[in-house]
Order: C-alpha cells, then structure tokens, then sequence
C-alpha cells in the first residue's frame, strides 16, 4: 500500500472511501469488516469479493472458511499456497468473531509472514480488536467498523439506496420509511427493492428515476389503512389520551406488533427532544429539519408539539415508554395491550408540560 493509500485511509474509514480507493488501483492485503449493521458489512463483503478477488480460475483461487469450524491449518496451507493461473488468490473468514482464542493464535502466521500472492477478507459482527490478528489486519489492510446509522442519517441513507435501486423517494416517502421501519438497514433496502419492482424502475422517467410518493411507500409497508401510526404518534405529542388509546387498538387489531409502536412512540419523543434543543439555537428551518432527519414537510407539527412541552416533561415520558418496551418484551399478547394502555395514560397528560413563558 503507498504512503498516499495510507494517508487517506486513515482519514475515512468507511466503504464508499475504501470503493474509491480500489476503483483508483489501491488494494490491502488484508481487509476486516466488523460490527452490528449486517446490511452495509455483507454488501461491503460482497462487493469487495468480486473486486479485489481473482478474475481467473475463480473456482481454485477463491476459498470461505468460517469461524465456528475452520481448521487453522487448512486455512494456513491455502493462504501460503500459490494460486492457479491467477494473480493472486482470496481467503475469506466469515464470521471471524467467532473464533476462539486459540485458533486466532495459530491463524497470526498469516499477519506476521504475510505473502503477495494472497488476500484475507475477514467479515465478522462484534471483534475483539485486542486479538493480535484482528489488530493487525487493521494495521497492515483496511479495518472497517459498521454501525447502526443515526435517526438524523436514515433520510439520506435511503435516498441514496433508492438511487441505487433505481428510484427516487420523495421527502415526505423517506419520512414514512424513517418512521416506520426504522433504523434497520436490511429492511429498508428489502423496502425500496419492492418499491423499484412494483415501480418497474427500469423504465425510468423523463427527469431519470421515476418518483415514489408518501401515499405509495404507504401502501407498500402496510400503512394505507384506516389508521396510521402517524396519527398516533401525533395524538401522543398532543396528549389526546382517549384518542391515542383508541387508534392503538386500531392498530393491535390491524395486526401491528405491540413492540413496533412502543418503538415509534419513543422515537417520536426522542424527535421531540432534539427539536426543542434546536429551537433554543435559532438555526433556520431546512437545517433543523436535516438536523432531526426529518422531511421539512414535517417540521411544523414536530416544532409545535415540541414547543407545547417542558423538556423535563418529554424525557419523563421517554422513560416510562422504555420501562413499557421492557416490559412488552416479557409478556403475552392480552398483557402487552394493557401495559400499552396504561402507558398511554401516562404519557399523555399535560400536567406540568407547558413550557413557562
């Protein structure tokens, strides 16, 4: 690797910079991709695979050996042997954090005596970078760590996904998205595919991607019914009691898992949260708005419920839907309905939220 590679290297450690520098010719010995977010890591992996892999002879100079089972030895002689009309070949460890301690000891032949005939792609969910393997595929390759994105992170996540997949989201399609599937990776791109195939995406439009509306993300996941989430967390945020108890039976009777809207009432608070932190910045709308990761089309209603409530008020009320959550996840059906039910009364009281003038 040059001295350039390194330097940009070290400034972003993240898939598209690690992309560019392979589309400019840069290439590791060894490369190591770990953490929680399983969507973007595979993708990584599997881009990286069909890139800085053999081009020839794939079948003899590609070889995936996982964590649980692998023979360091077989692992060992196939690192060090030659490849087969070929450059080089491709090792791959898949789910390298579960290998024990000492088969990573026997593995550290592969860092300490490393060759140019082969590279290491390890691909693993929570490392321990204290291992003397792992640390050093970080220092001699490219390590990179996949996290779960921010709230504030999701909309331009799924705009770009959408481009990827051949359409394009409107602000108020990536809100309902945001809202509704959450920060889950995955399931947000699994979305947008059914979105691209149902859109026939291929055809294009006459500016490029066809448009995707807020009405037809809507029907897609599930949301074009009688009641919507989002009239229940906007009756929450109001402290309508009897009517967010009434649109969360709706929604249990619809088929809505209890644990999902315990899920979108925390975050809409949390929404709330931020939004009255940015209001005592003075900053401008567009940039509260990308702050809160929320389409501007949004915004008022966020900022008007915001403003209804003292801080002390929302984040008492975060703390009682967490304790819900806690609980829903312990319990039956019958049972998680009525903790819902007694968290609702909790939550959408007005004592003491009015902020004082």
């Amino acid at each position: 690797m040059t001295s350039a590679a390194r330097s940009k290297s070290a400034k972003r450690k993240n898939s598209a910079a690690l992309k560019r520098l392979i589309e400019q010719g840069e290439r590791f010995p060894y490369y190591l991709l770990h953490g929680t977010e399983g969507f973007e890591r595979d993708s990584t992996s599997s881009w990286l695979a069909a890139h800085v892999g053999p081009q020839a002879a794939k079948d003899f100079n590609v070889d995936v050996f996982h964590g649980d089972s692998l023979d360091p030895r077989r692992v060992l002689d196939t690192y060090f042997s030659y490849p087969v009309l070929a450059s080089h070949r491709l090792v791959i460890l898949k789910s390298c954090d579960k290998l024990a301690v000492e088969k990573c000891r026997a593995l550290e032949p592969i860092v300490k005596n490393g060759v140019d005939t082969s590279v290491v792609l390890a691909v693993g969910e929570k490392i321990d970078l204290r291992r003397s393997l792992f640390r050093s595929f970080g220092q001699l390759g490219y390590a990179i760590e996949f996290k779960p994105p921010y709230d504030n992170q999701l909309p331009q996540w799924i705009t770009r996904q959408g481009e990827r997949s051949g359409i394009k989201l409107e602000a108020e399609a990536v809100e309902v998205l945001c809202l509704y599937v959450g920060s889950n990776l995955r399931e947000l791109a699994s979305e947008i595919e059914k979105l691209a195939v149902l859109t026939d995406a291929s055809k294009g439009s006459s500016e490029g991607f066809p448009a995707i509306s807020r009405q037809a993300v809507e029907e897609q996941v599930g949301l074009a019914r009688q009641t919507s989430i989002f009239a229940l967390t906007d009756a929450v945020g109001e402290g309508d009691r009897s009517l967010a108890i009434e649109l969360t039976h709706a929604l249990l009777e619809q088929g809505e898992e209890p644990i999902r809207i315990v899920a979108m009432l925390s975050r809409h608070l949390q929404i709330l949260l931020r939004a009255k932190d940015l209001e005592q910045q003075q900053l401008p709308a567009p940039e509260v708005a990308k702050r809160l990761g929320v389409a501007p089309y949004f915004l008022t209603g966020y900022r008007q419920q915001a403003r209804s409530q003292a801080a002390a008020a929302l984040w008492q009320k975060l703390s009682r839907i967490l304790a819900a959550d806690s609980r829903i996840k312990s319990c039956g059906r019958s049972q998680q309905r009525t903790i819902l039910d007694i968290c609702l009364g909790e939550i959408t009281g007005h004592e003491q939220c009015v902020e004082p003038a």
